[in-house]
């Protein structure tokens, strides 16, 4: 069976995505918001009361394959008279709508047209996006909301809504439920994004599925809806309209964005690159953060800052084929993780002081593998401090045995589950621990030694016994990034 993807996005990062994925044996289900009412498609929905077709027409547009006199006859735009500014993919959509009626139209006229998967929308109710502003005002319609004049309104997005109930798709409410990865953006967050979320059911529908959550991070914010806006503010956003499990995964770019181009967006729109910089919020909403070239460079030659389909959709595919994903890291707490420069001596009350070794967290969350803390101590020590440092939820497993002795048995059970031991990286601060234990059963060791750790001067002879030694995770991550 393949491997079943549904995407929630909108506009062109939506169609760039899915332009991406249909190159591959997958089988994708692109759901769309319904709620826009700018343009041609706000036209034919004041005059016909017909679903806005934009995102449906892209989504459509993005799944048919080599039909290129399709794809023009789809987008083409009427120039003059009473069609003026329609295209005839709108056009369609609102027959198919009169014929079929609105349950069955979309995913009708998208197989006619030999669409790679299926496009659905997220509802077949009508309704109108409403922003809620900081201020406590409010401002009604995708295009006021879309468009609006952020250098003489300053006024910040806290919450969206719909003008009135709907439901969430029958169709769209399975595939979610049937899903192996739901991959949410790019897009809008406010008008493309979020009003999904809005629908009843969808946001129910994406916390209960055992699909793998991935969501595609946005090279650029769009100022009058994310000004300013880190990664962490769009994930933060998402929580707060409902989606109340962690992502499993967060896409972003690890590419240098053109200088020159950063200042042109500036000039433009006041826009800039979205930042992936405070890891400590971002672990708290996702587990994972793939990093990944994923600029288009036929994009950046022609002054633009967008998403490359094919290195966008290669992200995706690394990710449902697991490359990269096969190993398994097993670290240490004390010393390694954690830098503990003072003695608790059972002492809890000193927690406060107990803090994480920097870029631990961005190292943890970029790992690509699994998971495993295992630490030796007293139990309810060793879990006070993983609770205080708030990262019980990126690992996998985690194991505290009595003594360091006792972590031999632990890997050894790693190691005989995994065919290849080299698919193991051992990461500690002693050698003559887990470290040597990880040597002896052929797996990939790694000594950290932070500054001021209580080990980080001793056994000077058996520094080389490890395969890698590091003095900090900054050069763990630039050890680990095998190919």
């Amino acid at each position: 069976m393949l491997p079943r993807i549904v995407t929630l996005s909108g506009g062109s990062g939506g169609y760039t995505l899915i332009r991406g994925l249909v190159a591959y044996p997958l089988s994708i289900t692109s759901i769309a918001t319904v709620f826009d009412d700018g343009g041609s498609t706000g036209i034919i929905r004041d005059a016909y009361g017909a679903l806005p077709q934009g995102d449906l027409r892209r989504c459509i547009l993005a799944q048919l394959r080599d039909t290129q006199q399709w794809r023009e006859l789809f987008t083409h735009r009427f120039k003059d008279k009473f069609l003026a500014n329609h295209s005839l993919g709108n056009i369609m959509l609102l027959a198919a709508e009169e014929i079929w009626g609105r349950e069955h139209a979309t995913a009708t006229l998208a197989t006619m047209l030999g669409a790679h998967g299926r496009v659905l929308p997220i509802s077949t109710d009508d309704a109108r996006l409403v922003a809620t502003m900081g201020d406590g005002s409010t401002i009604i319609g995708e295009s006021n909301i879309d468009t609006r004049d952020i250098r003489n309104d300053r006024r910040r997005i806290s919450r969206m809504s719909l003008s009135k109930n709907t439901t969430i798709h029958r169709e769209a409410y399975t595939a979610i439920m049937e899903a192996d990865y739901i991959v949410i953006g790019p897009g809008d967050l406010y008008t493309s994004l979020i009003p999904i979320l809005l629908v009843h059911g969808a946001a129910e529908a994406i916390n209960i599925s055992a699909a793998k959550l991935i969501y595609v991070a946005n090279l650029m914010t769009k100022p009058a809806e994310t000004a300013d806006y880190a990664s962490h503010d769009f994930l933060n956003a998402l929580r707060r309209h409902g989606i109340t499990r962690n992502i499993s995964i967060m896409v972003t770019q690890n590419d240098k964005l053109p200088r020159h181009l950063i200042q042109k967006y500036w000039d433009k729109e006041r826009a800039t690159p979205v930042a992936i910089d405070d890891f400590r919020a971002i672990a708290h909403y996702a587990n994972r953060n793939h990093a990944a070239p994923l600029l288009s460079a036929r994009a950046v030659a022609e002054g633009i800052i967008r998403h490359s389909s094919h290195k966008l959709a290669r992200a995706i595919m690394d990710i449902v084929e697991e490359k990269q994903y096969g190993r398994l890291l097993i670290i240490d707490l004390d010393d390694t993780l954690a830098e503990t420069t003072f003695c608790l001596r059972g002492n809890t009350a000193r927690l406060k002081h107990l803090t994480l070794a920097p870029r631990a967290l961005e190292f943890l969350l970029s790992y690509k593998g699994r998971r495993v803390l295992l630490s030796a101590g007293d139990e309810s020590l060793q879990c006070a401090k993983i609770v205080h440092l708030g990262i019980e939820k990126l690992f996998d497993e985690i194991h505290i045995v009595p003594t360091p002795e006792e972590k031999r048995e632990v890997l050894a059970t790693y190691a005989t589950s995994i065919d290849d031991a080299r698919r193991i990286d051992v990461v500690g601060d002693r050698f003559d621990k887990e470290m040597q234990f990880g040597k002896e059963l052929g797996c990939r060791t790694a000594r950290m030694r932070l500054p001021m750790a209580h080990y980080s001067h001793m056994h000077a002879s058996a520094l080389q016994k490890a395969d890698i030694t590091v003095t900090s995770f900054y050069e763990l991550m630039n050890a680990f990034a095998y190919p």
